[in-house]
């Protein structure tokens, strides 16, 4: 890999913006537009200039322009909010530090697709500080930036998170879900093609189950594509990354497979390796 430039991220005031949880509690306490702590999670290129990255305080949706400035954000639903704690207790909105996790642009450039991490408070179960459930909602944006419709996608358990969405086209996307353990501790590192094309929007309901169907909703159907805990691949085990978080397309081989870049977070730790996989994949 070469890095070929670097660009920080801005504010549309021009304000640098900063990965600081001292910042973000006192964004949550001023509720002050001119917010400057972002957690950027998810990034797709919209066209020649502009990126479209979901953060995960707020959360928010940004476009940013090639200088790193932001020059929009999209619509979140006060519903997917981050609010501060009633008494200790989280009441409604994304769970603290689940927010917005990963983003897809699809082929047509007409939809984007931003995906929570968890269920939201209001759709799970608050258990040892976390926020458990099983039904996670997507946003659908069209092309004008707008919400189209909520959809739901199911955990393979209560444990378990999105951390990325990939687009394959129109309808279907690759969906990286996750445990929280590394090593021989890993469980559940899976990549699965979801599609929400017969999905039920939920915009208009205001809590899902948490363990169950919703009553009369259509959630994405979902199967399997690849376990990356699978010994064939020689990542598990001892060697198994806490936090596989990306997902991007790379070129079409010569047989019409396409490859599929895996990326791994390693939250800064330089004892932790920065790790890409290189899959290639048939059939999408």
């Amino acid at each position: 890999f070469q890095l070929v430039a670097t660009h920080f991220m801005k504010s549309s005031s021009g304000k640098s913006l900063v990965g600081s949880l001292t910042a973000h509690a006192e964004d949550l306490k001023t509720k002050d537009l001119n917010w400057t702590a972002f957690d950027p999670e998810g990034v797709r290129k919209l066209d020649h200039a502009n990126i479209i990255v979901t953060d995960e305080y707020g959360p928010r949706v940004v476009i940013i322009d090639e200088s790193g400035k932001i020059t929009r954000e999209l619509n979140v639903p006060e519903s997917f909010r981050l609010r501060e704690p009633v008494d200790g207790k989280y009441t409604r909105g994304a769970f603290s530090n689940r927010g917005l996790e990963g983003v897809a642009v699809t082929p047509s450039g007409n939809t984007y697709v931003a995906v929570i991490q968890s269920p939201l408070v209001q759709d799970g179960k608050i258990d040892d500080d976390k926020c458990l459930g099983i039904n996670c909602r997507w946003l659908v944006y069209d092309r004008s930036g707008e919400v189209a419709r909520q959809v739901v996608y199911q955990l393979d358990n209560v444990k378990a998170g999105v951390s990325e969405v990939l687009a394959v086209d129109e309808h279907r996307f690759l969906v990286l879900e996750r445990d929280s353990k590394g090593g021989v501790e890993a469980k559940h590192k899976r990549v699965y093609l979801a599609d929400i094309r017969d999905c039920t929007d939920v915009s208009g309901i205001d809590a899902l189950p948490v363990k169950k169907n919703p009553k009369g909703v259509t959630v994405a159907s979902k199967k399997l594509v690849l376990d990356l805990l699978d010994e064939r691949f020689g990542l598990g085990g001892e060697l198994a990354a806490e936090k596989p978080e990306g997902l991007a397309w790379g070129k079409t081989l010569a047989d019409g497979r396409r490859t599929l870049w895996v990326c791994c977070d390693n939250d800064f730790d330089p004892t932790r390796k920065s790790e890409f996989y290189c899959f290639a994949v048939e059939g999408l």
